[in-house]
């Protein structure tokens, strides 16, 4: 079974999680970083690599509270439009393309 941590597909973090399960991880994080990236990046996997870790040190920058997500506001944020779904006209209703930035106001009631 899949959840949305996941991104509810088999891919990376479910391989990730799959060798972390089974790893005893002895040589470090930057080796199983490694070794996760090779198969999809080839030579390129020290790239890779180093870009995680900027993402992940840029990530921990982040002022972010878990329990802000389910019990505060959200003023503004990123927001994945389902513009690919069978049928959806978010495109031709907001007027905007992939990268655009919108803003939502209240209605008139």
């Amino acid at each position: 079974m899949l959840c949305w941590y996941f991104g509810n597909y088999p891919g990376l973090m479910n391989r990730a999680a799959g060798l972390l399960a089974c790893e005893s991880f002895e040589d470090g994080e930057e080796a199983f970083l490694r070794r996760l990236a090779l198969p999809e990046w080839g030579d390129a996997a020290d790239t890779v690599v180093r870009a995680w870790q900027r993402l992940a040190d840029g990530y921990a920058q982040y002022p972010l509270e878990k329990l802000i997500g389910y019990y505060g506001p959200m003023h503004d944020g990123v927001v994945w439009l389902p513009t690919n779904s069978v049928g959806s006209a978010v495109r031709a209703t907001l007027g905007v393309d992939a990268g655009a930035v919108v803003t939502i106001t209240r209605g008139e009631a």
